[in-house]
């Protein structure tokens, strides 16, 4: 050791674990589960395949744990929404938020966000059990804010009717940002869009908001990307 260097400071067990997670997950996340080995893993996370069966008894168990810490993003973001005023106004920052968190992740979790996101497709390519899970628990919360605010902005006077559920219009709106983040998980995108990414996912709110029923008057009034860039990063500070 060089001399005045400090010694470096032996992990925790839970700190060993989240490590080798972090570095498994986008291994998995790129390979599936059954297109890596354990050896892979160990290599990654830069440990012994003894120490890594020491905090994981078997890959279907750290698959399964990565799994649940993707999901825990996801509640997390969903928990801070409690806090707005149902509206027009919070209806446009929640249609935001699902394009911005969906095509470029969590603030100061993009890194993480990258596997999840290929985590998701890895499982609509085998049984979607695990996408179902993610789609499922963001119905059950999520919607609730989102329905809440459609319907202020539509008493309003702020959304035009259409004959389709506030749930299914909001749920379109995720889908396109997801659709959107799977063409752009390849270094090479599959469909190359004009622009850069940040001008990609403006137009991208901007399609949403016209597409759920926003009439002109609201999104003048409350479609700014920068006033909402801001306001998101207010309510999740980077971590």
């Amino acid at each position: 050791m060089a001399s005045g260097s400090k010694p470096s400071r032996r992990m925790s067990a839970d700190e060993r674990k989240a490590d080798i997670l972090r570095a498994a997950a986008p291994i998995i996340a790129q390979g599936g589960l059954h297109g890596v080995s354990i050896r892979d893993i160990a290599d990654a996370a830069g440990v012994s395949e003894a120490l890594l069966y020491k905090h994981f008894p078997s890959k279907q168990a750290l698959y399964d744990e990565a799994l649940k810490t993707a999901r825990e993003f996801s509640s997390f973001t969903i928990a801070r929404f409690a806090t707005l005023e149902p509206g027009t106004k919070s209806f446009v920052l929640l249609t935001y938020a699902t394009i911005e968190f969906t095509l470029f992740g969590f603030p100061g979790r993009q890194d993480q966000e990258q596997g999840a996101a290929r985590l998701v497709l890895q499982s609509l390519l085998a049984d979607g059990a695990h996408a179902r899970t993610i789609l499922t628990d963001t119905a059950a919360s999520w919607m609730d804010y989102v329905t809440a605010s459609y319907l202020a902005a539509a008493a309003a006077g702020d959304i035009a009717p259409l004959d389709v559920e506030p749930a299914v219009r909001f749920r379109f709106v995720q889908q396109l940002g997801m659709a959107l983040r799977l063409s752009h998980l390849p270094e090479r995108p599959a469909f190359a869009y004009r622009g850069t990414p940040r001008e990609l996912a403006d137009q991208a709110v901007l399609f949403s908001l016209r597409a759920v029923g926003l009439t002109d008057e609201a999104i003048a009034r409350h479609y700014d990307p920068a006033a909402l860039h801001e306001q998101l990063a207010g309510l999740f500070p980077r971590v």
